[in-house]
């Protein structure tokens, strides 16, 4: 069942998280923002706070190859359709994925 955001609230923690994603420009894992904020924010607040951006459709949240979530910020792209604009959330940078590649 797909959870409904009924209110978006604005914490510090959420922009820090969105702060350091836009920063980073990769998929970062829960492990990459505890490291990064330290005894700074929980980890527990860290988790509410990444599930609570995905289901705002701020955040995907992805599994990589090796099984490990990571999350990204999510990029508006417009698709044209029979003269209807939609606006999908589907875009991001997994430059981590993508080193592994490399």
């Amino acid at each position: 069942m797909e959870k409904k955001i009924q209110r978006e609230r604005n914490s510090t923690t959420k922009q820090e998280i969105i702060k350091l994603l836009e920063q980073k420009q990769e998929a970062l894992t829960h492990k990459n923002f505890q490291d990064y904020f330290e005894e700074k924010i929980d980890r527990v607040t860290i988790y509410r706070a990444l599930d609570r951006l995905v289901d705002e459709g701020k955040l995907h949240k992805i599994i990589s190859l090796e099984g490990a979530i990571q999350y990204a910020i999510c990029k508006p792209a417009i698709i044209m359709k029979k003269k209807h604009i939609y606006t999908i959330m589907f875009t991001f940078h997994v430059l981590s994925v993508r080193k592994q590649f490399a």
